[in-house]
């Protein structure tokens, strides 16, 4: 039978012995200074000079002087002496001030859970910890809830992701199989990311945030309230707005406000579109080299114009009308055009000179 505790080393009282109060005394005082233990620091080498009574202190791996032949073990100075214990794992000490807990692992002490201030150096929830990932949990859900108990409770509840400086990166990254797929941050600089990967090293960016502006860019950054960007080699880069209800009011626009006025691009479901706007004037204008306007009706030309002219690739037809439905000389203008079904000598074009009609033929005025 040994002589003592596996633990904390005390001493058993042995068969017959005398004087068996030295023996509990004994034990009683390594109980009072070992158990609920209080470590004023952690790897000393060196005994104070003037310890207090019941200072305990983990020595370190060079010991000398008093401490010398004990590394590694703890001690605590127990009247006018000091008394020596290895530690063993799962031992628990408070260290320090401001005192933070430390577990024993059978080889090192490590930090464990603060007293006063609550402070943990690392903590893993079903799962293990490292110098880089000092919190982690291993959960099917994870729960952040207001403190509605509180004594004047807010109500709100935020997550905070904090970097130094503007060039650091702040960032919540989404993984599957523990490789990259989407991340939201801010990184090189304060814009807004959004990014996406389909192999976890290589990213697109699906959306950019201006922090000065707001400007949103989808693809990369805009220097204008919206824009799209995308390297898309011998592809059309594309914007989509879609109604999924097919009936026939049915329809999907784009409208472009300013001020009092709109234009809007509207695509009804039963396939008729139309561009309209509230502006007194509409313009369509080609701007480059060369420039020209044409218009298509499916595959087929139907008019095209430039600066030397417009040409009809199709028949031109005129609104038709008989000689008592023609509009008002006046009220058409010098220049109209239209065709009269039942003028005299039989349908012919005719166009107006501000104040008759006059048949395209012999410049007779229509009757």
């Amino acid at each position: 039978m040994p002589d003592t505790t596996a633990r904390y080393k005390l001493p058993y009282i042995m068969p017959s012995q005398a004087q068996k109060h030295i023996t509990v005394n004994e034990s009683l005082r390594r109980l009072d200074a070992f158990t609920h233990l209080a470590l004023a620091e952690i790897g000393r080498d060196a005994p104070p000079e003037s310890p207090m009574e019941g200072a305990a202190y983990s020595i370190g791996m060079d010991p000398v002087g008093l401490w010398s032949g004990h590394a590694g073990q703890i001690t605590a100075f127990i009247d006018g002496a000091w008394e020596f214990v290895p530690p063993f794992r799962g031992l628990t000490a408070i260290v320090g001030d401001p005192p933070l807990a430390h577990v024993f692992d059978g080889e090192a002490w490590t930090p464990l859970a603060g007293g006063a201030g609550g402070s943990v150096d690392k903590l893993g929830v079903n799962t293990g910890t490292d110098e880089i990932n000092r919190f982690a949990v291993k959960s099917d859900g994870i729960l952040f809830s207001t403190d509605d108990g509180a004594s004047d409770p807010s109500g709100d509840v935020r997550v905070v992701l904090n970097k130094t400086a503007a060039d650091d990166v702040a960032s919540l990254l989404f993984q599957t199989g523990y490789s990259g797929r989407a991340e939201l941050s801010l990184a090189q600089g304060d814009d807004f990311h959004l990014r996406v990967s389909a192999d976890g090293e290589t990213f697109h960016s699906a959306l950019q945030v201006d922090s000065a502006t707001g400007n949103l860019g989808l693809g990369g950054r805009s220097y204008v309230p919206l824009a799209v960007m995308r390297a898309l080699p011998g592809a059309i880069t594309q914007m989509q707005v879609t109604n999924l209800e097919a009936d026939a009011g049915s329809g999907a626009a784009i409208n472009v406000i300013a001020g009092s006025h709109f234009t809007q691009f509207l695509q009804y479901a039963a396939g008729s579109s139309y561009l309209v706007s509230t502006s007194s004037s509409f313009y369509l204008q080609a701007t480059g080299p060369g420039a020209s306007v044409n218009v298509y009706a499916g595959s087929q030309a139907v008019f095209g114009a430039s600066e030397t002219g417009m040409e009809l690739s199709v028949p031109l037809r005129l609104k038709t009308a008989t000689v008592s439905t023609l509009p008002s000389p006046s009220t058409a203008g010098n220049g109209a055009l239209i065709f009269i079904t039942d003028a005299s000598g039989g349908a012919v074009p005719a166009f107006c000179d501000g104040t008759h009609w006059r048949r395209m033929t012999d410049r007779a005025v229509v009757a």
